[in-house]
């Protein structure tokens, strides 16, 4: 699985920086340019990086089946509605041929 942190990939090629993340209002449907985080603990489900306004402060996620759920006070909270995904800006990256390990 890859990690994402700090818009750098572990466990994947590295990518060129030609293509920035930005963030965008969830609107219901996955944009096509949207930015993969990894998948889900039996590698079924694909997780995609979100983030969500909650108890005074904004908080990464993951969007899994349309809601964005964070993490706050050791609890998994559900994002209905009102969050942000991270899309690439132009086209995704193309992987540059090297790997991060």
């Amino acid at each position: 699985m890859a990690v994402l942190l700090m818009g750098m990939a572990f466990g994947q090629p590295a990518f060129a920086a030609s293509g920035a993340p930005e963030w965008v209002a969830w609107t219901g449907k996955l944009p096509k340019n949207i930015v993969q985080g990894g998948t889900d603990f039996h590698g079924t489900d694909i997780l995609y990086i979100c983030r969500g306004y909650y108890v005074n402060g904004t908080h990464p996620g993951k969007l899994l089946r349309g809601d964005c759920r964070i993490g706050h006070g050791g609890k998994e909270i559900v994002l209905k509605s009102k969050f942000e995904v991270m899309v690439w800006k132009a086209a995704p990256p193309q992987p540059s041929g090297s790997c991060l390990h």
